[in-house]
């Protein structure tokens, strides 16, 4: 699991220095002190007024030795602080840190308010990103459905995502297909690897789709896991039409919806019945994310998938339906598991949204379609 940093080594803290404070005594209560010894005040040394001046005189060069210390030991530690500081304020200063994100944008927002980048092009230095993310020899998963006649987007999907979707990098296509005959075949370059998963053609597109969470966290569990660290998961009916590599990866990344971006919370379409597992609040909610467009580490993108299967199944039990099927709990999961990025709309775009000033490139862009006949 790779998480881009400037650096492992932790802020520079004071609570780092090693304690100095072995006894809070001042140069005021040495004074007092040293008046008590000569004095004879029982508060502060044990003993009588029988004491002989000798035994005094012991305490008060004790006392002397002590206060001495401690001053040494202050203005040691004083030194030590200032010299910590001068040479972090100097290193700060004087060193070129290379940060994969620029934030250079000011028509966009670039960042959660729970400090996520959010991706937009323009934002970040992939020559950067893209080499350390070599360092780990990581792989990509990429998962897709293609149930009954969906199977008919394969071939612009494959084809614009050798072209486009993380090059230079090991990628598994994972095709879940009730329709393995249907596949085409596509010439893949080298380190990509095509992988068909049966999977079951429920009768209505809705279990169709509130079944996706199910069979990726089962496969992960069972075969994901054991090939790759990263997963992309994606619709069908759309193509690749620009880059998308690691920058969209990290722990957790979501894809702000874009018929809801720029807009208040309470114009997202939650699902607002309490009833319902994804129920989300009026007062609640940062974006309206799409389910068209996700990705994390294998282990975020099965937890994701077990919480919204589970949401989902008890929700079949109460026999009700989430108004945005799998991506209703998708968006209520997200809510109280915040991505550590937030991928801009540019990775789910459809053409008749038109093309926006804020919108430098559309990376993956929905394929014109008859939603009636494809699903019936």
């Amino acid at each position: 699991m790779i998480e881009y940093q400037l650096s492992t080594r932790a802020p520079f803290s004071t609570s780092s220095l090693p304690s100095l404070e072995y006894e809070k005594v001042s140069s005021q209560s040495c004074d007092t002190k040293l008046h008590a010894a000569l004095e004879g005040d029982s508060e502060h040394f044990v003993g009588t007024r029988s004491m002989t001046i000798l035994r005094k005189m012991e305490q008060v060069k004790i006392l002397r030795v002590k206060c001495k210390k401690y001053a040494v030991l202050t203005v040691t530690s004083v030194l030590l602080l200032l010299v910590v500081v001068y040479t972090s304020f100097h290193i700060s200063n004087n060193i070129n840190i290379q940060s994969p994100y620029v934030p250079r944008r000011t028509d966009v927002n670039v960042l959660t308010t729970w400090l996520a980048p959010v991706i937009w092009e323009g934002t970040y230095d992939y020559e950067i990103l893209n080499e350390q993310f070599k360092k780990g020899n990581h792989s990509i998963g990429l998962i897709i459905f293609a149930i009954k006649k969906y199977t008919r987007f394969l071939k612009d999907f494959l084809a614009t995502a050798e072209l486009y979707f993380m090059q230079g990098h090991r990628v598994h296509y994972y095709i879940f297909t009730d329709r393995p005959q249907d596949i085409p075949n596509i010439a893949l370059k080298e380190n990509r690897f095509l992988h068909v998963i049966r999977s079951k053609p429920y009768k209505r597109w809705q279990d169709i789709l509130f079944q996706r969470m199910k069979n990726i966290e089962t496969q992960t569990a069972k075969q994901f896991y054991k090939e790759v660290d990263y997963l992309v998961s994606t619709d069908i009916d759309m193509k690749f039409n620009d880059h998308v590599g690691v920058e969209v990866l990290g722990n957790l990344a979501a894809t702000i919806h874009l018929g809801f971006y720029g807009k208040h919370r309470t114009i997202f379409s939650y699902e607002r019945r309490q009833i319902s597992e994804a129920y989300i609040p009026w007062n609640e909610g940062d974006f309206y994310y799409s389910s068209a467009f996700y990705a994390g580490t294998v282990k975020e993108i099965y937890l994701l998938a077990k919480v919204c299967a589970e949401g989902i199944e008890k929700d079949k039990k109460k026999g009700i339906e989430a108004i945005w099927h799998e991506e209703s709990h998708f968006n209520k999961y997200l809510l109280y598991h915040k991505p550590t990025k937030v991928l801009s709309p540019e990775y789910t775009w459809d053409n008749n949204f038109g093309t926006p000033s804020y919108l430098k490139k559309k990376r993956f862009i929905a394929v014109p379609k008859n939603h009636n006949e494809i699903r019936n």
